[in-house]
């Protein structure tokens, strides 16, 4: 019982950082502060979703 209640608080916190971590990015990338490296592989995957 106390393995599957600390399995699913580990996942809910990987689902959160890697939400932050997207929110993070999205917003350096929507001002143009990202490597250029990285500014244009953010660009050409979000030319994909639109």
């Amino acid at each position: 019982m106390l393995e599957s209640l600390f399995a699913a608080l580990a996942s809910k916190m990987a689902v959160g950082g890697i939400a932050v971590a997207m929110a993070a990015t999205a917003g350096l990338a929507g001002t143009g502060n990202l490597p250029d490296r990285a500014q244009t592989a953010v660009s050409n995957a979000l030319d994909n979703v639109g």
